[in-house]
């Protein structure tokens, strides 16, 4: 807490801007709670949802679809709308949506489906760049990476404390009610902190942050349309590629340690789901926290190049897998499984801090920089739609051990492409340089 206190002292805002910056950094934090369960109750989460591995998988991929498409199709909206209005409704909706679920019994799988393409437009399309723009704007000219740093290192704080929050709850329910009523429970209380932060939203942020911003957009919309040629430069660039593909490949390996992981401890070691729900909570927030912070540190003080520190990162996360691999499948061997386990996340998470900082090492011009990182991201964003659905048709068809033996080679494979592209990529910048 006290190395929070003294990130936050290094942004040097005032009053009413440090205000304004919590609002949006707890917005951010509170906005994703209810899907992020899966996380930390995978099974119950799943079968509260009446869902198979497969289609949970659907699901997440409905949610990645609208997500990267999204950002083009409501990007008017972000331009023209009163923030405080947008990041109100946004997280109006995604709670609604939550506390629907979460009340509901037995839901046909195509309202389902109608769920989360509303969690893919409230909660990714029309919401986080909203809240990326707000950060920049109040990070200003000098405040731009510490204000960027430390909203993930409170968004990790937060999760941490809100998810062994859900632990509790869930454990103490179950006890209770059964496991049903405990996720039921876990849902709602998460669906009703977003709810409570939207009213904190409505009452608290100033009714006119970023409208200067807006309104001057507004003016200069039709002036700013990206030229056809600049489009075609930025697509010639191969570092523009290889950066997506790398980001591509850290994806796959993110969807299975974020979602599959949990599972993967509770059906092979049979730990239960309150106990391994402890693992993911430390899996998928405190390893977080911890990479974000020496991920961008090491990679600026030691190679001057971060296509090369994550060409190490992911050497070192398919060896961990494999590891994982051929460790024994016995209850006395879980605490090793877990440990590399989580040496996989942390591994992970490093090459998630930088995975697109190639892309300003090697020098792209200013005129089509922005082009350039949407084609990266919409490139590294791209597993979003298959990897979540592949991967539990692999578990839905197969069992326990050798569908996660299928997942983790698939991992090792990934991140074996990972190396090459980052090793070619790191020639081209130092080339270029």
């Amino acid at each position: 807490m006290k190395s929070i206190r003294e990130q936050l002292d290094k942004l040097q805002f005032s009053s009413k801007k440090l205000t304004e910056y919590l609002l949006v950094v707890g917005s951010a934090t509170t906005i994703y709670l209810f899907v992020g369960l899966r996380g930390i109750l995978y099974e119950p989460f799943r079968m509260q949802l009446g869902s198979t591995n497969a289609q949970l998988g659907i699901l997440m991929s409905v949610s990645g679809f609208i997500q990267i498409f999204g950002y083009l199709l409501f990007g008017w909206i972000q331009e023209r709308m009163n923030v405080r209005k947008l990041l109100t409704f946004d997280m109006l909706g995604y709670g609604l949506t939550g506390m629907f679920i979460a009340f509901s019994k037995g839901l046909p799988f195509s309202i389902t489906i109608i769920c989360f393409v509303l969690f893919g437009i409230f909660g990714d399309a029309m919401y986080w760049p909203t809240i990326q723009k707000s950060v920049k704007y109040i990070g200003g000219k000098t405040a731009q990476a510490r204000a960027f740093g430390t909203m993930e290192s409170l968004r990790a704080v937060g999760g941490f404390i809100i998810n062994s929050l859900d632990v509790i709850l869930y454990s103490t329910l179950t006890g209770i009610s059964g496991m049903i009523w405990g996720i039921k429970g876990a849902m709602m209380f998460n669906s009703g902190i977003t709810l409570l932060f939207a009213l904190l939203i409505w009452f608290k942020m100033p009714k006119d942050f970023m409208q200067e911003k807006i309104n001057s957009a507004t003016k200069t919309i039709n002036k700013t349309k990206i030229g056809l040629q600049g489009v075609v430069k930025a697509l010639k660039l191969p570092v523009v590629w290889l950066t997506g593909l790398s980001s591509a490949c850290a994806y796959i390996a993110y969807v299975g340690v974020s979602t599959y992981f949990v599972p993967y401890l509770q059906n092979t070691f049979f730990m239960s789901a309150s106990l391994v729900a402890i693992f993911g909570i430390v899996n998928g927030t405190a390893v977080n926290a911890l990479s974000a912070f020496l991920s961008g540190l090491i990679s600026d003080k030691l190679f001057k190049n971060s296509a090369v520190w994550m060409s190490i990162c992911y050497a070192l996360m398919s060896a961990f897998i494999f590891i994982t691999l051929i460790i024994p499948k016995r209850k006395s061997m879980v605490i090793i499984a877990m440990i590399f386990l989580l040496l996989t996340t942390l591994s992970c998470f490093l090459i998630r801090a930088v995975y697109y900082s190639p892309l300003g090492e090697y020098g792209i011009p200013t005129d089509i920089s922005s082009t350039a990182m949407s084609i990266a991201s919409f490139v590294g964003y791209s597993p979003s739609f298959f990897a979540y659905p592949i991967f539990g048709s692999i578990i839905d068809n197969n069992s326990s051990i050798k569908a996660y033996t299928i997942i983790f080679m698939v991992l090792i494979v990934f991140s074996i492409f990972g190396i090459i592209i980052n090793i070619i990529n790191s020639r081209l910048i130092s080339k270029n340089k």
